[in-house]
């Protein structure tokens, strides 16, 4: 069976976690995890979802990854859990369509991201 060409105009527009989701993030891991949890990009299909999250990053950010870690990035299941690294956060939000991750890095610091705040004001 031949999967669907991946075509960027499909990407989802980004869109924000509500707080009270993000409040209750207390890792990275869950943000990672809700995040990919909650894509819009896909089938469903985790494994054939991390193929086309592979491409994606390499082709738009040029990021490498190494294949069997991603499962353990976004499998909340997993014996042996993973943090996925902090320099692919924008590959993944561009896939999933939340900027969940960004989120999590403002509430992490205790900042405010203007964007966020001009959204949540319109």
């Amino acid at each position: 069976m031949q999967r669907e060409i991946f075509i960027p105009y499909n990407l989802p527009a980004l869109r924000w976690v509500d707080n009270e989701t993000v409040k209750n993030w207390t890792s990275w891991r869950e943000a990672v995890i809700w995040c990919w949890d909650n894509r819009e990009l896909g089938e469903g299909d985790d494994i054939g979802d991390q193929v086309m999250f592979r491409r994606f990053a390499m082709q738009f950010y040029g990021k490498k990854m190494h294949a069997p870690h991603m499962s353990r990035w976004f499998n909340k299941h997993t014996k042996a859990p993973m943090d996925m690294p902090q320099d692919l956060a924008h590959s993944l939000e561009g896939f999933t369509g939340w900027r969940g991750l960004t989120q999590y890095f403002n509430r992490s610091v205790k900042a405010t991201c203007l964007e966020e705040l001009q959204a949540r004001a319109a």
